[in-house]
């Protein structure tokens, strides 16, 4: 199938007698589920633990809110993309693929929904780095700026998901696989599958271009803002040790550019990430149409077919690595989020002073999410100046 998204089960070989089906060997169809399987498991744990310690951090006031705004947005989009895309997927594409089995307003749904969370992710992450390039290279403006803009800026990229993924469900439909080989030859019996309408192939191109395009911006913009904030962080005195906070328990709380080191280190891993993950699926779609439905030849297809499982593994696999990166690129996120797990545990053996204590240590190791700095009051800082 020549479509936009998960790639086919089938499709017709050129340059033959009688033409029939290129379908996956089972032993294919088994490997993908299982590699499906997995991560779609470890993502909707891993995204749905992100919104459920958020949701405990909002309500203790530890994070602030374009932070957890934007965060939580990330994982609405990974949600959606492991829920609806990769089930369809396996059943529609992967072991089902002819006669498509949900319609075509399935079809076409299908590859609406898959643009809309396509976008809405590398939209995501190109907001998330404008809101700390914000906070740290030109602070005040951020400062300015009223937190209720952090949610209509959200509402803004998952609106522009939806207008950019829209020509999609033009582009594709159901359709006779055989339609495009059989002018002036013997009709064949209708094989319906899901793929882009041959009709339609201006729309189609427009589609896989504009996703490809805005995808290599998007890498771009985000690679330039990680740039200048590094630059601002490297221009940063360090700062005087009277400033360095002390938590309950005696230790050292990470200094304001400590902070808003791991915030860059968190914006370039997802980025990093999103490049490694989404290049070879972009590539495939490009071949979807570097050649019409009539030049593919059998040797195309295979090619094209052998690529589907492996690239939308890695596709999905960035959907369900966030919340690990989080848990890698801060070892502030990782205290809370264990802290937090502890607190929702009713056979928890700590004492109820160490249980205030915990309390205390995730209110200030909030900091490090929200990029806040409480610096301690004049009267303290008088005395440990002059200690």
């Amino acid at each position: 199938m020549n479509s936009t998204g998960g790639g086919g089960g089938l499709y017709p070989t050129v340059g033959t007698e009688s033409p029939s089906p290129i379908v996956m060997s089972f032993a294919a169809k088994v490997a993908t589920s299982a590699a499906y399987g997995s991560i779609l498991l470890s993502g909707l744990i891993g995204n749905l633990l992100v919104i459920w310690v958020i949701g405990i951090l909002k309500s203790k006031g530890c994070i602030q809110r374009c932070l957890r705004c934007h965060m939580v947005s990330m994982a609405c989009s990974d949600l959606l993309i492991l829920t609806l895309g990769l089930p369809i997927e396996l059943y529609s594409i992967i072991w089902c693929p002819y006669p498509w089995p949900i319609g075509n307003v399935g079809c076409k749904g299908f590859y609406f929904l898959w643009e809309i969370c396509s976008y809405a992710t590398i939209f995501n992450v190109l907001a998330f780095s404008l809101e700390r390039y914000l906070a740290i290279c030109h602070p005040v403006q951020a400062k300015v700026m009223a937190t209720s803009r952090t949610k209509k800026l959200i509402g803004m990229v998952w609106g522009i998901a939806i207008i950019t993924g829209l020509p999609a469900a033009f582009a594709v439909g159901v359709e006779d696989a055989w339609k495009p080989f059989t002018s002036g030859s013997q009709p064949l019996p209708p094989l319906y599958i899901c793929t882009n309408i041959s009709g339609r192939k201006a729309i189609f191109d427009l589609v896989i271009y504009v996703s490809f395009s805005l995808y290599i911006l998007v890498l771009l913009l985000v690679a330039f803002t990680c740039r200048q904030m590094i630059k601002t962080l490297l221009k940063h005195r360090p700062v005087p040790v009277a400033l360095n906070r002390i938590n309950s328990t005696g230790r050292l709380l990470p200094t304001f550019k400590e902070i808003r080191r791991q915030n860059v280190v968190l914006v370039g891993c997802i980025v990093a990430a999103l490049a490694i993950c989404w290049l070879p699926f972009q590539a495939r779609r490009i071949m979807t149409v570097m050649k019409s439905k009539t030049q593919w030849t059998e040797y195309y297809y295979r090619l094209y077919q052998t690529m589907q499982p492996i690239t939308n593994t890695f596709y999905y696999l960035s959907s369900a690595i966030n919340p690990l990166l989080y848990n890698m690129t801060s070892k502030q996120f990782r205290k809370v989020f264990v802290q937090v797990l502890r607190s929702c545990c009713p056979s928890s053996s700590v004492s109820s002073k160490q249980e205030r204590n915990s309390q205390l240590d995730l209110k200030q190791m909030s900091t490090s999410l929200s990029g806040r700095h409480p610096y301690p009051r004049l009267k303290d800082l008088r005395n440990r100046l002059t200690d």
